[in-house]
């Protein structure tokens, strides 16, 4: 496992956050505006795997639940792998930060996640991009 802040953890999580865009079809995550329903929402993730995952950044790291569109929350409601994947990635953040009160139900949210995943897609790419969630929120 990398070390966090490492330049290598860097271009690591650069790598993973492409291969998620372009999972999810994203041709530019750049670009201000876009009618893809996962564009806003992983321009956001990519923004919070690259801050410092402390406490002193708890606000914007748990301003992310304010961002997915009614569109995005029924894609996860319908189990769309690539907005559980999101979710995931959302879960290892807040699960780095080794909050007492939220790591086991986040951890259990991620299991759950993984089984459907794993039973349900035959994907590659969905098995190798959950694999840093599954790092972070002990389930690997």
């Amino acid at each position: 496992m990398f070390a966090p802040g490492s330049l290598e953890n860097s271009q690591n999580q650069d790598v993973e956050m492409q291969e998620l865009a372009e999972l999810c079809e994203i041709d530019d995550l750049d670009e201000p505006e876009s009618r893809n329903p996962y564009h806003r929402i992983v321009r956001v993730l990519t923004q919070l795997r690259q801050l410092s995952l402390t406490i002193s950044n708890f606000d914007r790291i748990i301003a992310f639940l304010g961002e997915p569109t009614l569109e995005f929350q029924r894609l996860i409601r319908r189990k769309d792998h690539r907005a559980l994947i999101i979710l995931s990635y959302w879960f290892a953040i807040i699960c780095q930060l080794s909050l007492w009160w939220a790591r086991k139900r986040l951890r259990n949210e991620y299991l759950a996640i993984c089984i459907f995943l794993e039973r349900d897609s035959t994907d590659l790419r969905v098995k190798r991009l959950m694999e840093y969630p599954g790092r972070v929120c002990g389930y690997v």
